[in-house]
């Protein structure tokens, strides 16, 4: 009977661990971008580790996204614009994925080699002007910066 009654005790303390972690963790909330001038993407590769990080810099929206779709080189929450005190930069990590490959000619600097569908992506709605895409993200900060975490 003791047996059952530590095993008993043991899972709500479990329970309640388990509860206590998530209530800690942050919600993630739909935004919305249109890519165009205004935007601008930095890519880093990682010499440790695996993967990469883009850091996308973008214009905030007037209105949410649910009003009005954002203008080029903006991005909204979906239900209201982004406000004055929160910032206006995307991070995007991109795990075991990066450029590989770049031709640098006269006519500018060209991905001939990217891997990784995630990145691939990104890469893709960023140099197309004018495409809307949407994701999750919430705000985190790291040393003195503030920036959206893209989940």
């Amino acid at each position: 009977m003791a047996s059952v009654k530590s095993l008993f005790v043991t899972a709500v303390l479990l329970l309640a661990t388990q509860t206590l972690a998530f209530a800690g963790e942050k919600e993630w909330y739909p935004m919305v971008c249109r890519s165009g001038p205004g935007m601008y993407a930095y890519y880093h590769n990682y010499t440790e580790g695996e993967g990469s990080m883009l850091r996308i810099k973008f214009k905030k929206a007037s209105v949410g996204a649910s009003q009005r779709d954002p203008g080029p080189g903006e991005c909204a929450w979906l239900d209201r614009p982004i406000s004055p005190d929160e910032p206006s930069l995307l991070w995007r990590h991109c795990k075991n994925q990066k450029i590989s490959v770049l031709q640098i000619d006269p006519n500018g600097v060209h991905l001939t080699e990217v891997k990784g569908p995630l990145l691939n992506q990104w890469i893709s709605w960023m140099m197309r002007p004018g495409q809307l895409f949407s994701f999750e993200a919430q705000r985190h900060k790291f040393r003195d910066e503030d920036y959206f975490l893209i989940k």
